[in-house]
């Protein structure tokens, strides 16, 4: 099985997914929190991404989700690297 982005999905697979995260409170947080992580990719500038990154990591703190809580954690770690990227590209 693989993940794909929303856009990448067929009919089928989209209600397939509809069904799945209605179902699922965790499965529902984890798949909106994967969305807002790829769009920190779309910050204009280091602070943007850094400042989304950092609100990114507080929802996935207040989150039930022991994964995603050391997830966040790890993020933090690594922040100043990751918008490093972002620096760099602008």
């Amino acid at each position: 099985m693989s993940v794909k982005n929303a856009d990448k999905l067929t009919d089928s697979q989209e209600l397939k997914l509809k069904a799945l995260v209605s179902e699922n409170a965790n499965l529902n947080t984890l798949y909106i929190l994967k969305e807002q992580l790829q769009n920190l990719w779309q910050s204009e500038t280091y602070e943007e991404m850094q400042t989304r990154l950092e609100e990114w990591c507080q929802v996935a703190d207040e989150s039930k989700i022991p994964y995603l809580k050391k997830f966040s954690k790890s993020l933090r770690r690594h922040q100043v690297g990751i918008c490093k990227i972002m620096r760099n590209t602008s």
